[in-house]
């Protein structure tokens, strides 16, 4: 019979060095697999791993806006998202802009007034085509501009809109009316000039407005013609002047 006799254990040997090498995606029917390459105790494990199904769509989140808050315009602007599950509401936080240079002074209305006769008048229009002055009694709120002797006097140089009414009763005898704005109380402004024809029965409401220059102590006032050597009834008159812009700022 032999006899068998064990050897004394040998050295420990070196530990193996495994890194890992790449890690491919593959389809979901496709087996995982685990590739090892390598010897004398340096190996390298790669990896093919099969991606999963796609899943059921989830639930659309909910979103709400929240508070937007301003804050000082040297702060960042944050955005700052709570909530869960599904349902989260969203809050801003904007830094205002800085403030601005300061503008022009605004140009409102530097001047403007007004003259006013409510009654009824009886304006002597006796001798045909010759103008007569509607006699204008009350003052509007005037600024800048002055009201007196039935006219209004501008008090500088600009662009100034004028404008005027007046009702004219029936007339004694058919006739055709005028009237109109004039400068200085000689020179027609052409650009108001209402005429028309009016009968024993009917009367008429006339009405004009222009833009044009004025230089400063110009005056404006209300004249009235007619075609006939009637005298009409004039009520309701009205003429207001307003300076829109200084003559340097014409088109």
């Amino acid at each position: 019979m032999w006899a068998t006799k064990c050897g004394t254990t040998g050295p420990t040997g070196p530990a193996p060095v495994i890194t890992a090498g790449a890690v491919t995606t593959t389809t979901p029917d496709n087996p995982a697999e685990v590739a090892i390459t390598g010897n004398d105790g340096t190996y390298e494990v790669a990896f093919t791993i099969p991606q999963g199904t796609t899943g059921p769509a989830g639930p659309a989140p909910v979103i709400t806006a929240g508070a937007v808050t301003a804050t000082g315009p040297d702060s960042p602007p944050e955005v700052d998202i709570t909530g869960t599950d599904g349902t989260y509401e969203v809050a801003f936080t904007i830094p205002q802009g800085a403030t601005g240079p300061t503008g022009p002074a605004g140009g409102g209305l530097a001047a403007y007034g007004g003259l006013y006769q409510n009654a009824t008048q009886t304006v002597a229009t006796t001798t045909a085509a010759t103008p007569v002055q509607v006699a204008l009694a009350n003052d509007m709120t005037n600024v800048g501009v002055t009201g007196a002797a039935n006219a209004l006097t501008v008090p500088e140089d600009g662009n100034y809109e004028v404008t005027y009414r007046l009702d004219v009763a029936p007339v004694t005898t058919d006739a055709t009316i005028e009237v109109y704005a004039r400068t200085d109380g000689t020179t027609e402004i052409a650009a108001t000039n209402t005429s028309k024809d009016l009968t024993t029965t009917t009367g008429g409401t006339f009405t004009g407005t222009t833009i044009l220059p004025l230089t400063a102590g110009q005056t404006v006032d209300l004249a009235a013609e007619s075609s006939g050597t009637d005298a009409i009834s004039v009520s309701n008159a009205f003429l207001t002047v307003r300076k829109l812009s200084p003559v340097s700022e014409t088109p």
